[in-house]
């Protein structure tokens, strides 16, 4: 893990679906380096037991309820711009949670449902932050994809076929990392930059099997830690990537290479 060094002092950011997973993992690399950071989630009660949690323990991270819709996302932009000064930086981290299917059992909700969560998600957050622009001053948009974006999933390291990652998330997550190009594009000439960090598998608590088929597949011969992925996450959200813009990071242990 890169140690934190204070480059994102004075920044403000918000984390969508940051309370929890890899999108607290993200919030708290944040912090570190110095921001304040809003982590959102769309159920009240995960916002208000994080907010307990985190009243006492002297990090500038707070939670607040957010459902995506676009008037809702202007409420929320305008409201933390005029609390906190500004929005510098926004972690587009929300994703689809519908339950894996095979392809046969998969039916137009999955498939409409990891795209609302995942895509739409993204783009009304970003439209929001940047349209309120004047108060939020945004200067860097980072969106969490996933190799499964770019890869087609190998299933022969799943055991079960309704365990395998859904046909839906991969297709969205494919379109995040074009929306990424796309408004790469067309807010550069504002300064505004956006970029993507596709993250390979995540050791969380799979079973030993899944993870000795995976590991075979990484040139690492691991899985990620979440922190791995946060601290590019983190570089991409502060100066040090102010030449970067459009690119999609591959953090999966050069799983993608073979």
């Amino acid at each position: 893990m890169t140690a934190p060094d204070g480059t994102l002092a004075g920044n403000v950011a918000v984390v969508t679906a940051g309370c929890a997973g890899l999108g607290l993992a993200v919030a708290r690399r944040l912090v570190e380096d110095g921001a304040t950071v809003i982590a959102t989630s769309r159920d009240p009660a995960t916002v208000a037991r994080c907010n307990e949690q985190w009243a006492d323990t002297g990090q500038t991270l707070v939670a607040r309820q957010l459902n995506f819709e676009t008037a809702q996302c202007d409420r929320l932009f305008c409201d933390i711009a005029e609390t906190f000064g500004g929005v510098d930086i926004l972690v587009n981290a929300a994703a689809g949670r519908g339950s894996a299917r095979t392809v046969e059992q998969t039916g137009s909700p999955d498939l409409l449902e990891h795209y609302s969560a995942t895509v739409l998600t993204a783009f009304n957050c970003s439209q929001s932050v940047v349209k309120n622009s004047e108060r939020t001053h945004i200067k860097s948009i980072v969106n969490i994809g996933s190799i499964y974006g770019v890869l087609a999933v190998d299933h022969r390291i799943y055991d079960d076929p309704e365990r395998q990652t859904p046909v839906g998330y991969a297709c969205a997550k494919a379109a995040l990392v074009q929306l990424t190009r796309y408004l790469a594009a067309y807010w550069g000439p504002r300064d505004i930059r956006v970029n993507c960090v596709s993250v390979g598998g995540i050791a969380r608590d799979q079973d030993e099997q899944f993870r000795h088929r995976y590991n075979a597949r990484v040139p690492l011969g691991r899985m990620a830690q979440a922190s791995e992925a946060a601290d590019v996450v983190a570089f991409l959200a502060g100066p040090r990537s102010s030449y970067v813009t459009g690119a999609n990071i591959m953090v999966d242990g050069g799983l993608h290479i073979w």
